[in-house]
């Protein structure tokens, strides 16, 4: 985490000055403004609701988190999974323990445990190896 946050820090003072090295803060403030925007208006229930055939989607709720889903979000996931399941496709919702906002910081190795169940080999492309 601290290494993430460092990256939006440069030098500000010169290279090669006596005094004590200062750094300043590069948010791009607009960017962060466009992408939230962009993440607001983006709405993908229609494709959790209706998962093509042979498409998995997983939900991550962090355990730890202050963001609290909505008891209709709940309800719509959980609704998708069981239509998922009787269409050959499939939409769950996992739980990832001892973990907050920073899912990947708090609790790499359980979240690997999560994302690994869903990767698997395409046994046609192992042929070609």
């Amino acid at each position: 985490l601290v290494q993430w946050v460092a990256t939006n820090l440069r030098r500000s003072s010169p290279s090669g000055s006596r005094s004590s090295p200062s750094y300043s803060w590069i948010f791009n403030l607009n960017g962060i403004s466009e992408m939230y925007k962009s993440y607001e208006d983006t709405n993908l229930w229609r494709i959790v609701e209706n998962v093509p055939r042979g498409v998995h989607i997983n939900f991550l709720k962090a355990e730890r988190s202050l963001h609290r889903w909505a008891l209709e979000d709940l309800q719509r996931i959980h609704t998708a999974e069981e239509v998922a399941a009787d269409e050959a496709g499939g939409v769950e919702m996992h739980v990832l323990e001892d973990a907050g906002h920073w899912v990947h910081a708090d609790n790499p190795d359980g979240l690997f445990r999560i994302l690994s169940s869903t990767f698997r080999i395409e046994t046609s492309l192992r042929g070609r190896e």
